[in-house]
């Protein structure tokens, strides 16, 4: 297992010399340690932990991993709150469908890498949610929400 990025790889991908440092890939990438500006040490962020820049929340590795579980979590929180407030009308769930999901999905829909599993994943989330919008049943068809499938 890597030190630095924590990822388990086969034994080529260390150095022979000293395989028990970071492997051939993180050896060979920039690692930020005592940056100093003004005589003053600057905060460093370790390469395998996940920051925000520029709205999407990845790591110096693109991993952006955390950011599409921040997205589901979100969308799960929505079809929550949903689910527990069914005194809402259908036009009033709806409304609040229309102002958060998308909103989750929206910006970083392009911008990083959606697995099939993931969403998939975001897919029935999504169906959940409009399923307790609709005061559907659980065991109604979901064919009824989705656009058919192309042959």
């Amino acid at each position: 297992m890597c030190r630095t990025c924590g990822v388990a790889k086969e034994g080529n991908h260390f150095c022979p010399t000293d395989p028990d440092q970071c492997c051939r890939q993180c050896a060979t990438t920039w690692i930020p340690e005592n940056i100093k500006y003004e005589g003053i040490e600057l905060k460093a962020v370790p390469g395998k932990s996940t920051t925000r820049l520029l709205g999407i929340h990845q790591n110096m590795w693109l991993d952006s991993s955390a950011h599409r579980r921040k997205v589901i979590d979100g969308a799960i929180k929505v079809a929550d709150y949903l689910h527990k407030n069914e005194d809402l009308r259908i036009d009033q769930a709806l409304k609040v469908i229309s102002m958060c999901l998308p909103s989750l999905f929206a910006f970083s829909a392009h911008l990083i890498r959606w697995p099939k599993a993931d969403f998939q994943a975001l897919t029935s989330i999504w169906l959940r949610a409009y399923t307790n919008a609709w005061n559907i049943g659980r065991s109604t068809a979901a064919c009824l929400l989705l656009f058919p499938k192309e042959g």
